[in-house]
């Protein structure tokens, strides 16, 4: 069942086996697997069913590091990220497990086989039908096969797009209330934000949490088993504010960590592409994303050589091909002018006007789309090589709490996000080793962006954040060097465990939902198996009262 703290009836105290906090990917996943297993649990959501500006501005905060909004990108409403998200998937590659001795800290404590069980299931969640082709098939299913790379530099790269009606992504939240609603062993919590944590005397064990409304209203909840699944700035800010109700913190010896290492997937225009019109067309058969008849839709485009990686100790990276269609083409001006005439006759009329004169590009178009069932073709008035990035773990990067608080009395986050020299290495040599290759193939001519080269810090201009929170709460088998462990248990208390990209113990270059949810239903055939004590949830009591 769904419920709303601010308007349900409710005891002044609940119980569940197992209590999830946060309704995103990882902690709707972990819901529905658990209840599949016959547990009994209790998801409590900050947010409500719908997007609500006021409840939003929780996220406000300080940033003192290199830009980035805190309040966008992650969303305090059911379904968490998942309703705003693009769908663009793809799995760790084995290096991004792997301790690597020009990365410090790095290496998980799993591998890439502890998560392989997983994948598949974590597709299912996302939203794909049928199971993956594997990259030789999808570069094949895409369209022309890429040029002959050397693999000892760059490889060709794919992503997959989740498929969902006509937003083209699942919305965890509202694609899976259903089921929620109808389970017997799921109740829904929204609007309840967790305020407060109640550990056992002595700590090492939570017992409760309290979780509160706008309107003041209150509820306690004891559970066998917690979960945080809030992303990576939330999970970090609500184990720093345990201190002020737990001496030192929930994490115990790892409670200084918490918080740190933090990163995204820096995202910039590392280079422009010169080629000629036919040449233009073919880089756009090849790289590109490629709509078909049948989802899901791929994505081609590089990946640095895990030989160049390991070689000249760089950062794992991606990079894709960016076309910006000359608005006076017959294609784009058809478009416009189609989407402009309802409002704006005149102008649609005008751009229609301009397409027309332009036959060619639309008869091509049109045939490519509504005959063969493929992405068109535009004519490309520049074409960018756009970057996606790891990050090097620094600990000095980090998430702490700020002297400001929210209106129900937590701080509020303070996030100084850094970017290393070696992220500007990385993209240096990336680019250079892409322009030698798209030269020998006779590809075009690529001209380095200007900051690969300068030193000092990155601007904005240059890198900026892709909304992907990772590590603040590192995987680790040393409490000394994470906060969880490799079934994502806090070090310091034995019944809390953390879920989302805040556990990666690095980053990789790849988008993180796809492995948030393998590692969530890890999670979940973890806590399925493992005993746990707790009562039966508490029925509804004619009133609520205000929890301690």
């Amino acid at each position: 069942m769904i419920d709303d703290l601010r308007t349900g009836e409710f005891a002044a105290e609940l119980q569940a086996e197992v209590c999830v906090v946060g309704a995103g990917a990882a902690g709707v996943t972990i819901a529905l697997e658990l209840a599949g297993r016959g547990r009994q649990v209790l998801l409590l959501e900050a947010g409500g069913e719908t997007f609500d500006p006021v409840v939003q501005a929780f996220y406000e905060g300080e940033n003192v590091g290199h830009p980035m909004p805190l309040d966008e990108g992650r969303y305090r409403v059911f379904g968490g990220s998942t309703t705003r998200w693009t769908g663009r998937c793809a799995a760790f590659d084995p290096i991004d497990f792997a301790e690597r001795s020009w990365l410090t800290p790095s290496g998980w404590p799993i591998g890439p086989a502890d998560l392989a069980p997983y994948y598949p299931r974590a597709a299912t969640y996302c939203g794909f039908a049928t199971p993956w082709l594997d990259a030789a098939a999808a570069l094949a299913a895409a369209g022309p096969p890429p040029p002959a790379f050397d693999p000892e530099q760059v490889t060709p790269f794919v992503w997959r797009y989740a498929p969902s009606g006509v937003r083209n992504y699942p919305d965890f939240g509202r694609d899976n209330a259903q089921a929620l609603r109808a389970s017997p062993q799921v109740r829904v919590l929204l609007n309840a934000a967790v305020t407060r944590f109640h550990a056992a005397p002595g700590g090492g064990r939570l017992e409760a949490v309290t979780a509160r409304t706008l309107t003041g209203r209150a509820v306690r909840v004891k559970a066998g088993a917690f979960v945080l699944a809030c992303g990576g700035l939330e999970n970090a800010r609500l184990l720093l504010a345990s201190e002020e109700d737990v001496p030192g913190g929930l994490a115990g010896a790892s409670q200084d960590l918490v918080g740190r290492f933090f990163m995204q997937h820096p995202r910039g225009r590392i280079a422009t592409v010169a080629t000629s019109e036919p040449m233009a067309r073919r880089l756009q058969d090849a790289f590109n994303v490629f709509a078909t008849r049948r989802p899901p839709q791929y994505e081609v485009g590089f990946a640095l050589a895990e030989a160049a990686q390991r070689r000249e100790g760089l950062l794992n990276a991606s990079a894709i091909l960016t076309y910006d269609a000359d608005p006076d083409s017959g294609w784009d001006s058809l478009k416009t002018g189609l989407r402009a005439l309802p409002r704006r006759p005149l102008e649609g009329v005008g751009a229609i006007a301009r397409a027309l004169t332009d036959p060619a590009d639309i008869a091509r178009n049109a045939w490519r789309r509504g005959v063969e069932g493929r992405h068109p073709v535009v004519r490309a008035r520049q074409i960018n090589l756009v970057i996606d990035l790891e990050q090097a773990p620094d600990p000095d990067s980090r998430v702490t709490l700020a002297d400001q608080r929210d209106p129900l009395g937590m701080r509020r986050a303070r996030v100084d996000w850094r970017l290393a020299e070696l992220e500007r290495t990385t993209s240096r040599r990336f680019a250079e080793l892409l322009k030698g290759e798209f030269e020998r193939l006779g590809l075009g001519a690529l001209s380095l962006e200007p900051w690969l080269f300068e030193r000092g810090p990155i601007g904005e201009e240059a890198l900026s954040g892709t909304f992907h929170h990772i590590a603040t709460t590192r995987m680790s088998a040393d409490p000394r060097q994470g906060v969880v462990d490799a079934d994502c248990r806090v070090h310091g208390t034995e019944n809390l465990y953390l879920s989302g990209c805040s556990v990666f113990s690095t980053g990789g270059h790849a988008n993180p939902t796809l492995t948030i949810v393998a590692l969530a239903l890890r999670l979940a055939d973890h806590l399925a198996q493992a005993p746990v004590a707790a009562a039966q949830a508490t029925n509804r009591a004619p009133h609520a009262e205000t929890a301690a």
